[in-house]
């Protein structure tokens, strides 16, 4: 801490000039307002993003796509702990 006092000091007397650190300017491309949420084609996807699962009818995320048994939950995890497999796209439902 002296030593910078006395940089400081030399800086000064030598005519100098010393101002204090500037804030980065922000990033360009930085979105303005709300984002659209993802559009999710599989339960991968999900986990893609970090979207926890199961996705529940009203979340932004949900898609009747991706709740194969009707039940307004998508992504469902299974008890063993797999998930309930969606049908490829265009696949008919059962």
């Amino acid at each position: 801490m002296k030593l910078l006092r006395i940089l400081l000091v030399v800086l000064l007397l030598a005519g100098c000039k010393v101002s204090p650190p500037q804030r980065p300017a922000p990033p360009l491309n930085t979105p303005s307002g709300p984002t659209e949420p993802p559009v999710l084609h599989n339960c991968d996807d999900a986990k893609k993003y970090g979207i926890p699962t199961p996705i529940y009818t009203g979340s932004p995320y949900y898609r009747p796509e991706l709740d194969d048994n009707e039940n307004g939950i998508a992504c469902q995890v299974l008890e063993g702990g797999g998930t309930i497999p969606t049908a490829p796209e265009g696949s008919p439902k059962k």
